[in-house]
């Protein structure tokens, strides 16, 4: 049970997060509205990016440069078969295969880089702290 609600925080905290980057983002550039559909596709591509964290979390690839490399290319291959799917029930804009890679990119390394220095600070933290024995 802890799993999945330390999934669903992860989901709400990324999901939240990307929402106010993006609306940030499309105020500068002075579009006033987000649509409800580019909303829950967010939260799609979300859903797909904590499934693939969970499942990679537990497998037992050695290499983490690889690990990182074959969970990257799984998911980007999942998010590009979402977005194909979702042109079934709707016209895709010219650049939505483009748009799905950079932001999956972005997101991908913004999660990868935040688990490093958080790595990173428990290991100096473990480093520093006096041996008990």
């Amino acid at each position: 049970m802890k799993k999945l609600i330390n999934s669903f925080l992860l989901f709400t905290v990324i999901f939240t997060l990307v929402t106010l980057v993006s609306s940030s983002w499309q105020l500068l550039n002075g579009a006033t509205s987000d649509t409800n559909g580019h909303i829950l596709i967010r939260a799609i591509f979300t859903f797909i990016g904590v499934c693939f964290y969970g499942i990679f979390r537990y497998l037992n690839i050695k290499n983490s440069w690889l690990k990182l490399f074959v969970q990257y290319v799984t998911s980007i291959i999942c998010i590009f078969l979402t977005v194909w799917c979702i042109g079934f029930i709707g016209e895709l804009s010219k650049n939505a295969y483009r748009d799905a890679f950079l932001n999956w990119t972005f997101i991908f390394l913004s999660v990868v880089i935040v688990q490093f220095i958080i790595k990173t600070l428990r290991h100096i933290k473990r480093a520093s702290s006096p041996n008990e024995t």
